[in-house]
């Protein structure tokens, strides 16, 4: 049961089998560390490695992953170069290392621009297979040592598309778009990816014709390269080709209604963009880097007349405030739910505005306006509270300890909220 819970990513309830459990092996220890550190709870994941009875190699290999894939969780994907050390030292620590070992800390120097260190340990290597190979290429055709990038690759025998894609986008990230489209019709066996980055790389090249003609040789429309093709048209002013792809469509995800909304509201049809934004599905997707659009489509609403927002639009620019931190204009958002469009305001309403207002620090009104509200406060609002109290020295530890009270109630499962708060109880009390 445990194992399922792992490979579903459920680990909460992984840590509630393995509490149950009569006698707990190294099997079921492993797969909690492992789901645990899937779900970017490294914190917890490393006290159950600690509590381990004993460790074998997956143990040891099991965490040193997921300390590399935390630190490029945060900002959007770019390394954080405090984890990266911290998971250096774990690996140095690491009693035997295998290929494994060696290839998740080569692959996160050449990630995060240390080339220079993925080149020493891919050196210390006893043995290389074909994945550290790929990395250490990596490390050089991705982070502008082209040159070097190039010389290994005429004297590599034995290409992999892998190969080929990376030096391809080698080429790309150089702005060497010619360069790469030339290596790109070279290539045996193209997958919708590598039709996909060269469509890409066209449109924000601004190279309209090529990107459109690239679109039109692909076996596969996939929704990325549709998408490329539709920002394309848009940035070209040509809307209503832009407008036909959209259509075309069988799959659209947030950058593609993005994409259009973005035209239609640059281009001042503030009609259509309020449309086209009241047809959105049912998403959050200002949580998603698409802050901006959700703004800039509001303010079209406000501008025609006849296209007054819904409760979901509403809800998206709150959560585009949130993200943005703009609380004056959350103030009026929220406000004027009720006295400018006739709506009530949601519980997802109530809870972006308590968000915000954790992000800015205002624990004391955003617990006022939990307490306040004509619905019951479920866990996730609760957390947005305790998640601000990390940051706060006064009455910080107070609204925690309320906070998980709450949380403990609503979600009985929930053990990683007892974590945080131990947490900060050893900061403030050192």
């Amino acid at each position: 049961m445990l194992l399922a819970f792992s490979d579903h990513g459920r680990s909460n309830d992984s840590q509630v089998v393995f509490g149950r459990m009569p006698k707990q092996n190294l099997v079921a220890g492993n797969a909690l560390v492992s789901s645990l550190s899937r779900a970017g709870d490294l914190t917890a994941a490393r006290l159950v490695f600690e509590d381990l009875p004993e460790r074998d190699s997956i143990s040891w290999n099991t965490l040193l992953i997921g300390a590399v894939e935390e630190s490029f969780r945060i900002d959007g994907g770019d390394s954080n170069p405090a984890r990266i050390d911290g998971a250096k030292k774990l690996f140095l620590l690491m009693p035997a290392l295998s290929l494994v070992s060696w290839n998740a800390m080569i692959s996160a120097c050449a990630r995060s621009n240390r080339v220079t260190e993925a080149q020493t340990l891919f050196d210390q290597m006893p043995d290389h297979d074909t994945v550290s190979l790929t990395a250490i290429f990596q490390a050089y055709a991705l982070n502008g040592h082209l040159q070097e990038a190039k010389r290994m690759f005429d004297s590599t025998t034995q290409r992999d598309s892998i190969l080929w894609m990376c030096m391809v986008r080698a080429y790309i990230e150089d702005g060497q778009i010619q360069r790469a489209h030339e290596l790109f019709d070279r290539m045996d066996g193209r997958d919708s990816s590598c039709w996909t980055s060269m469509v890409q790389a066209h449109a924000v090249d601004g190279n309209t014709e090529d990107s459109i003609a690239m679109h039109e040789r692909m076996p596969y429309h996939g929704r990325i390269a549709s998408t490329s093709v539709l920002t394309a048209y848009s940035q070209a002013g040509n809307l209503s080709s832009a407008k036909a792809v959209f259509e075309t469509m069988q799959e659209r995800d947030i950058v593609a209604w993005t994409a259009i909304l973005t035209a239609y509201a640059q281009r001042g049809y503030n009609l259509e963009t309020s449309q086209t934004f009241k047809m959105m599905p049912e998403w959050r997707y200002a949580q998603n880097g698409h802050c901006d659009s959700a703004i800039e489509a509001f303010r079209a609403m406000n501008l025609e007349g006849d296209a007054a927002p819904n409760d979901i639009s509403l809800t998206n620019v709150l959560a585009a405030c949130g993200h943005k931190g703009l609380l004056e204009m959350s103030r009026e958002c929220f406000v004027s739910v009720s006295s400018d469009y006739g709506l009530k305001q949601c519980k997802e309403q109530y809870s972006c505005v308590v968000d915000l207002l954790g992000r800015l620090g205002e624990i004391e009104i955003a617990e006022e306006i939990v307490k306040a509200m004509p619905f019951v406060a479920d866990d996730v609002v609760w957390g947005s509270v305790l998640g601000a109290c990390r940051t706060q020295e006064e009455n910080g530890m107070r609204a925690a300890v309320q906070a998980v009270d709450w949380i403990a109630q609503l979600n009985p499962d929930n053990g990683s909220c007892y974590i945080l708060l131990a947490n900060m109880y050893a900061t403030t009390n050192p």
